[in-house]
């Protein structure tokens, strides 16, 4: 996509002026992207060098990390001798103009039994990110349903959709190039060792430049707020997690720590008690409150049980009330009777011998529900439009069609002034 902001014409020039990789970056990311394996082929010690293809002879078969007496490479002896390929991601994160620029770079290694591997690296994504400015995004075109990149195409303009689960711009690389240049506000608002080790530089930015509460949270090395809880919970629970830095308070389990917070919101307790939310004894203390949350439930529980029987009687009294002419409708045409369900006991009895779900038209207001038998067993049921009588359908065993359709149904219509009758 061509560009069309300055912001993003700016990018696309700056993007033309980036240093190609030298061969120590490549060869770092070559060391450090891929385990280095060897093959020990038999129990006399003869040993496949999978990185130059050398064979040597090892004395203990059965150690795992042996040293390659040719190209020197510490090598793990799990290795395959049939021919692989293996994908991995590397990063550059630099910085050009008040631009803070992350390349990502995706790298292959090709394995081929005894023959020396071959290595591979190429460019798919940059991002520039800005305080004052949304991430401008230049990447490949994906392809093969958004999987991979099209690496014969240059690198254009990316729109990013908000919202989306999965964001395939935004990777977070396997190896990070370890000679990082940083913005002044970067390094000012708390990054540190850890947040390379264990984020994503990406989302590791925009919670440092645009959210005071993780800056915060940086500064004072609290990483086990950082990794564990989740940003929406930060956000709203913000006092608590100031609690827990002033009085440094730091649980074995974080999780363990949010779930007895969300018991004292949901019981209703003070939250900015520290009895309950800075525990000496947190264990006990989320299990006491846990037990209490249950009980709770419980009789919340039993209590909208309670309403719902009483709604359901309220609703059957009115039901006979309302219908009690139409409940006494009673069909029979030689050997076929057919009959209204009186109650909602009828209503699962009638599904339970005909295993469909009639038993959840009770208290549908639209619906009027005859059952159709022949010498006394069930054949169908039969639901009716409450407004006009015609039939909505006519279901047999199993929601099957029953073989008595045509002659049910020519019962009813011609009885249907009776049913109108019977509800004016």
């Amino acid at each position: 996509m061509l560009p069309r902001t300055a912001n993003e014409r700016e990018c696309v020039e700056i993007s033309k002026k980036l240093p190609p990789l030298t061969e120590k970056q490549k060869q770092y990311a070559f060391d450090h992207c891929f385990r280095k394996q060897a093959k020990i082929k038999n129990k006399k010690g003869d040993t496949y060098c999978l990185e130059c293809g050398h064979l040597f002879h090892v004395d203990n078969i059965h150690a795992k990390n042996v040293i390659c007496p040719h190209c020197h490479a510490k090598l793990k002896t799990d290795g395959v001798m049939r021919k692989t390929k293996k994908e991995s991601t590397f990063q550059i994160i630099t910085t050009c103009n008040g631009w803070q620029i992350v390349r990502t770079f995706e790298v292959w290694k090709w394995t081929h039994g005894a023959e020396p591997c071959s290595y591979s690296i190429l460019e798919c994504i940059q991002r520039f990110m800005k305080p004052d400015s949304r991430d401008i995004v230049l990447a490949r075109p994906l392809c093969m349903f958004g999987r991979y990149f099209d690496y014969c195409a240059e690198m254009t303009i990316k729109y990013e959709r908000p919202g989306v689960y999965y964001n395939c711009y935004d990777i977070w690389a396997m190896v990070v190039y370890p000679y990082e240049q940083l913005l002044p506000i970067v390094k000012r608002n708390g990054y540190c060792k850890w947040l390379k080790k264990n984020t994503s530089f990406v989302t590791t930015f925009h919670r440092l430049v645009f959210n005071s509460k993780y800056e915060t949270i940086a500064k004072c090395q609290r990483f086990d707020i950082w990794k564990e809880l989740s940003e929406a919970f930060i956000v709203s629970n913000w006092y608590l997690i100031k609690m827990l830095i002033r009085h440094k308070y730091s649980p074995k389990d974080m999780s363990i720590w949010r779930d007895t917070v969300q018991f004292v919101n949901e019981l209703g307790l003070d939250s900015h008690s520290p009895k309950y939310v800075l525990p000496t004894d947190l264990d006990a203390m989320h299990d006491m409150l846990f037990n209490r949350l249950q009980r709770k439930r419980i009789e919340e529980a039993n209590e909208r049980k309670r309403e719902q029987i009483a709604k359901k009687k309220a609703y059957a009294r009115e039901f006979r009330k309302k219908n009690a002419k139409l409940l006494k409708m009673v069909l029979v045409v030689g050997d076929i009777t057919i009959k209204p369900l009186q109650n909602y006991k009828d209503y699962i009895n009638e599904g339970k011998a005909m295993h469909h779900c009639v038993e959840n038209y009770w208290m549908r207001e639209e619906s009027f529900i005859l059952s159709a038998r022949m010498n006394g067993e069930r054949i169908a049921t039969i639901e009716l439009d409450r407004n006009d009588f015609s039939i909505k359908q006519c279901r047999g065993l199993q929601n099957c069609i029953p073989d008595q359709y045509d002659q049910l149904v020519s019962i009813l219509k011609r009885n249907k002034r009776k049913f109108l009758k019977a509800a004016s």
